[in-house]
């Protein structure tokens, strides 16, 4: 099991990779720049509860493919 530092670490630099990508996704659909910060604000509040459960070796092959 990870130390809560060694997991924030690795969700901050998820963070910091994909917030701008996120918001963008958002804001096309949303068309609204609230409601875009506030998606991608709960995106990561998701995978930030959901943080132990995710494989990030499976997840990033995924997403280079998008």
């Amino acid at each position: 099991m990870e130390s809560k530092s060694t997991k924030d670490k690795k969700f901050d630099s998820i963070y910091r990779a994909y917030k701008d990508s996120i918001f963008k996704v958002a804001m096309h659909y949303a068309k609204c720049e609230d409601l875009a910060n506030e998606i991608t604000q709960k995106t990561f509040f998701q995978l930030y509860i959901y943080f132990e459960n995710v494989n990030l070796d499976t997840q990033t092959s995924h997403t280079n493919k998008v």
